[in-house]
């Protein structure tokens, strides 16, 4: 998930990165009081899988679950993982428009979150976040052209 905000006094529009429907926003009916269908799968950094559906002619779809795939634990715990998962988070949130679907785009995202979090890294590397900027680059077709000036 890439960022969310409360709607009204029990609901939620969440915005999320796809691997077949790009980056997408929903609607969870409840999800701020809901105490099963919603717990704790809505946060950023979260991977988890949705279950939603398209409304014609509409932006926001339904989201109907969630299920949690990753947390992102050590991120809310650690203020340089928190600042690291952020910055994939809004760099991916500005470069990919909706409904572009690029799977390489979801796994790159998925790749480096997960390292930012994994706990076999005692902290994260400002080399990820180059590795990351550069990659996206290229998934993106912007790619620095190194070898000429």
């Amino acid at each position: 998930m890439l960022r969310g905000r409360a709607y009204g006094e029990s609901d939620k529009i969440v915005t999320f990165l796809t691997r077949d429907f790009g980056k997408l926003s929903g609607i969870a009916k409840g999800a701020a009081k809901s105490k099963k269908r919603f717990v704790a799968s809505l946060e950023p950094f979260t991977h988890v899988q949705l279950d939603f559906r398209s409304r014609p002619q509409n932006d926001l779809c339904f989201i109907e679950s969630a299920e949690i795939v990753r947390a992102a634990r050590r991120a809310a715990l650690d203020l340089d993982r928190y600042a690291y998962s952020t910055y994939v988070v809004e760099l991916i949130d500005s470069m990919v428009a909706g409904r572009e679907a690029e799977s390489q785009i979801f796994e790159l995202t998925d790749e480096v979150l997960a390292l930012i979090d994994s706990p076999a890294n005692a902290s994260p590397s400002p080399e990820w976040l180059r590795h990351f900027e550069v990659r996206l680059l290229g998934l993106a077709g912007l790619a620095p052209q190194l070898e000429t000036c």
